[in-house]
């Protein structure tokens, strides 16, 4: 075997190598930027909200933690809201015990009988929600090209090393054996 077919079969072997670590870097960074982000049993305090009967005061705002801001208002605001009483096991009732501004990321409690309780850690509810990163893409078409990205880079990367490959046999008068 000659210096160029081992030069060949070298730059083969690093393609591949290279090319099978970078395609989950290639793969997690394309998931990242399609991905709303997922928050589960973020607690917040309603102390601020509590009158002095132990009722709730409707008037009062509480905010979640990722608040949408700017282009996320409008164009990817929270999603798949739940807000859970202070056991955590009971969802509560949009419209009737809560009521959420998903473009600001408000809550507002309604004075009922769910979240009236004054029991020891009653202050403390939980809500889940998705919300969307500041590199997230909203267009559709964004995403579902850039979900397209790691299956063309191994394509890609295989067309590489195939072509490498058959270079070598074809050099070394092994494809007519076959």
């Amino acid at each position: 075997m000659e210096n160029r077919n081992i030069m060949l079969l070298t730059m083969a072997f690093m393609a591949l190598i290279v090319g099978a670590g970078l395609i989950s870097v290639v793969a997690q960074e394309g998931l990242d930027k399609t991905t709303k982000i997922y928050v589960g049993n973020e607690t917040f305090d309603l102390a601020t909200a509590r009158l002095a009967d132990g009722g709730l005061n409707s008037t009062v705002q509480i905010a979640i933690t990722n608040v949408p801001t700017g282009w996320k208002t409008t164009a990817c605001p929270i999603t798949s809201f739940v807000l859970r009483n202070q056991s955590g096991n009971l969802a509560m009732t949009l419209g009737t015990d809560y009521y959420f501004t998903t473009s600001t990321g408000l809550i507002n409690l309604s004075n009922e009988g769910a979240m009236n309780s004054t029991g020891a850690g009653s202050n403390t509810s939980a809500v889940d929600y998705y919300y969307c990163a500041d590199d997230y893409l909203v267009a559709g078409w964004n995403r579902t090209i850039i979900d397209l990205v790691p299956g063309f880079f191994a394509l890609a990367l295989m067309g590489v090393s195939i072509g490498l490959f058959y270079t070598v046999m074809k050099n070394e008068g092994l494809l007519g054996q076959i």
